[in-house]
C-alpha cells in the first residue's frame, strides 16, 4: 500500500508532458509562422510582377500612341510622308523591349557603358520586363457574321442593305472553303471525316449562334436550330475565338483551322503587309503555290524587304508575281471585297501586346488586344456666296444640306494625274479592348 501511495516524480512528469505539449504547439506555431511568411512573399513576387507585367503593357500603349501620332503628321504633311519609310514607322510599335537591357557591356565603348549603367542605376523598376507587339489586322472579325437589329455594324444593317451583309457571308464561306481544301490536299482523311458537311452550313452555325434572338432568318434556320439540345446559342458578339467550341456539331478540327485567319476584335479591314499565304489564296483563289511563293519571296527578301506604302504598290508587285492577274484585276476583286465592307490598308490598325513582367521566381504575362480607332474627317461646309450666289472657290453643292449654312461641301480632291484623293483620316488614341492575364 505504501508502494501505491508513493507520489515521488510525479512532477518530473508533469513538467515533461507539459514541455511536450509546449513543444507541439511551438512547432505548429512556428510552421504556420513560416507558410505565412512564404504565402506572404509570393504574393509580394506576384504583385511585383504583375506592377511590371502593366508597366510593359502602358509601354506598348505609348508606343502605339505615338505611331498614331505619326500616321496623322505623316496625312497632313507629304514631305514628311516621302521621306519617311513605313517599315522604320512600324518599328515604333513592333520593336520588342527588355529589361535589363541584354547587351554585354564588355563588347561596348566607355560612354555606352556609362549610359547603360546611369539608366539602370535610375530605374525605379524592381525586376524584369519584356515587350513583344505584332499588328493582327490582318485578321477578319468574324462577329462580323452577327445579326442585330439594333446594331449599326451588325451585318443586317451596314450601309441599310442586306448586299452587303450577303457578301460578307459569302466571302466568309469563299475563306472556309479554302482553308478545307487545302486540308484535304494534305489530309486524306479529312474529306471522309468532314465533308458531308458544306462550308455554308459551317458559316450559318456561327451566324445563328452569335446573332440576336429571333433576328436570325435562313434557310438554314430550322436544321440548325436543332442542333442545340441541352444548350442555348449565345445570341451576342464572341469575346473569344474559344467560344467557337461550344458551337454544336461545329468541329474542332474545322474551329483549328480558322482560328489562323479570324478574330473577335476590329474593324472589318485587312493589313496588306502582314497578309498571310491563306489569305491570300482565299482573296485570289486565282494563284498557284509557285505564284504565291514568288509573290511572298519579293516581298520578304532577306537583301530588301518591302513595306507597302499604298495599295498600288501591293497591286504591282501581285502583279508582276502572276500571269494570272493585272492590276486591273486585282483592282477589281479589291473593289468587290469593299462591297461586302472588308476594305484592305497598309497601316495596321489592330495589335496584340504580349507583356512580360518578373520578380524573383514570380513571372507574370498579360495578353492585350490594342486598337487605334480612326474616323474619316468630313469635308468642310460653307454657305453659299452672298453676293453670286454660288458656292465658294473649292466647294461644291452639298446634296445633304440641313439649312443654308450647310449649302456647300468641299470638293473632293485630285492629285496631279486626276486621280481622287481618299479623304483625309484621323487616327485616335489607341484602346484597349481586352486584357488577359496567365
Amino acid at each position: 500500500m505504501k508502494f501505491l501511495n508513493n507520489k515521488k516524480g510525479m512532477a518530473i512528469i508533469i513538467v515533461l508532458g507539459a514541455i511536450t505539449i509546449l513543444t507541439a504547439l511551438l512547432v505548429e506555431f512556428t510552421f504556420n509562422t513560416e507558410i505565412n511568411k512564404l504565402m506572404t512573399l509570393k504574393a509580394t513576387q506576384r504583385s511585383q510582377a504583375r506592377l511590371n507585367a502593366e508597366s510593359a503593357l502602358q509601354l506598348a500603349i505609348l508606343r502605339i500612341s505615338i505611331y498614331a501620332e505619326a500616321l496623322n503628321l505623316l496625312g497632313k504633311n507629304e514631305q514628311i510622308k516621302a521621306a519617311v519609310k513605313m517599315e522604320e514607322l512600324a518599328e515604333i510599335y513592333s520593336f520588342p523591349f527588355i529589361y535589363p537591357i541584354p547587351i554585354p557591356k564588355k563588347d561596348l565603348d566607355l560612354p555606352a557603358r556609362e549610359l547603360i549603367s546611369n539608366f539602370e542605376k535610375n530605374m525605379l523598376l524592381e525586376g524584369e520586363m519584356g515587350l513583344s507587339t505584332r499588328s493582327i489586322s490582318h485578321l477578319i472579325n468574324i462577329n462580323h457574321l452577327r445579326i442585330s437589329k439594333n446594331d449599326p455594324n451588325s451585318s443586317l444593317e451596314v450601309k441599310g442593305t442586306t448586299e452587303n451583309k450577303n457578301s460578307f457571308d459569302k466571302k466568309i464561306i469563299e475563306l472556309i472553303e479554302s482553308k478545307l481544301k487545302a486540308e484535304e490536299e494534305s489530309n486524306e482523311d479529312f474529306d471522309l471525316l468532314y465533308g458531308s458537311d458544306t462550308a455554308e452550313l459551317h458559316m450559318e452555325r456561327i451566324k445563328y449562334y452569335i446573332s440576336d434572338e429571333n433576328s436570325y432568318d435562313s434557310n438554314y434556320k430550322t436544321s440548325v436550330a436543332v442542333e442545340y439540345k441541352d444548350s442555348l446559342p449565345k445570341y451576342a458578339p464572341l469575346t473569344s475565338l474559344s467560344e467557337l467550341y461550344l458551337i454544336p456539331e461545329l468541329p474542332n478540327a474545322i474551329i483549328k483551322l480558322l482560328s489562323s485567319s479570324l478574330t473577335t476584335f476590329g474593324a472589318k479591314n485587312v493589313d496588306l503587309n502582314t497578309i498571310t499565304e491563306e489569305q491570300l489564296f482565299w482573296i485570289f483563289p486565282e494563284l498557284d503555290k509557285e505564284e504565291t511563293k514568288k509573290y511572298f519571296s519579293k516581298k520578304n527578301s532577306k537583301t530588301r524587304p518591302l513595306h507597302f506604302s499604298n495599295i498600288k504598290e501591293f497591286t504591282q508587285l501581285l502583279a508582276s508575281s502572276t500571269n494570272a492577274l493585272d492590276e486591273s484585276s486585282i483592282t477589281k476583286r479589291i473593289e468587290e471585297f469593299k462591297e461586302a465592307n472588308v476594305s484592305f490598308d497598309v497601316n495596321p490598325l489592330l495589335f496584340e501586346v504580349v507583356s512580360t513582367g518578373k520578380y524573383n521566381d514570380t513571372t507574370i504575362n498579360l495578353k492585350a488586344i490594342i486598337e487605334i480607332p480612326q474616323e474619316i474627317i468630313p469635308p468642310k461646309i460653307s454657305p453659299l456666296d452672298q453676293a453670286t450666289q454660288d458656292c465658294p472657290e473649292g466647294f461644291e453643292l452639298n446634296p445633304t444640306s440641313q439649312g443654308p449654312q450647310e449649302a456647300c461641301r468641299e470638293s473632293p480632291k485630285k492629285d496631279k494625274a486626276g486621280n481622287l484623293i481618299p479623304p483625309e483620316i484621323n487616327y485616335k488614341s489607341p484602346r484597349v479592348l481586352q486584357v488577359t492575364i496567365d
